[in-house]
């Protein structure tokens, strides 16, 4: 995911992009948790209305 952290950084978008805290806090930083971090994550933008098209286009490209 570190290539959607520099894009954030990039197109000056922040803190609605970013995963909730109980997110980040129910798997923090390990590894084996990762594959259902990300998929809780991608829905969590999914769903989110404030996070801007040319990200959700990244997931619908396939950088699952």
């Amino acid at each position: 995911m570190r290539w959607l952290k520099r894009i954030i950084k990039n197109r000056g978008t922040g803190k609605e992009n970013a995963p909730c805290t109980a997110l980040r806090n129910r798997f923090h930083h390990q590894p084996e948790l990762f594959s259902e971090f990300k998929t809780q994550y991608v829905q969590e933008l999914v769903n989110n209305p404030a996070v801007p098209d040319y990200i959700l286009c990244l997931f619908s490209s396939g950088y699952r």
